[in-house]
């Protein structure tokens, strides 16, 4: 899930609060990587909190859109794909 947050955003209480924490509690409930939660910065300024610990693709930065499309390409099966061809790598090595 992407969360698309601006300055004025964050500072309100309200709809958009009501839904960073909707999304947080749904990831919460899933493990490792299965429902990643991706915060997309429109400008420069620090997350909240409950924010803070994710990488935040910042989107007024050169490459961010294909960063944010390699973050929403990413999967676990990826992962363990790469964790495999790398350790198979490294026997091939030694």
């Amino acid at each position: 899930m992407i969360v698309f947050i601006s300055k004025s955003s964050i500072t309100k209480s309200g709809y958009v609060q009501k839904e960073i924490k909707f999304a947080l509690d749904i990831a919460g409930e899933k493990p490792g990587r299965d429902y990643p939660i991706i915060p997309a910065r429109f400008e420069e300024y620090k997350l909240p909190d409950r924010l803070a610990s994710l990488h935040c693709i910042d989107l007024w930065k050169p490459n961010s859109f294909d960063n944010l499309l390699r973050a929403i390409r990413y999967t676990p099966q990826e992962s363990r794909r790469r964790a495999i061809n790398t350790a198979s790598a490294a026997m091939a090595l030694t």
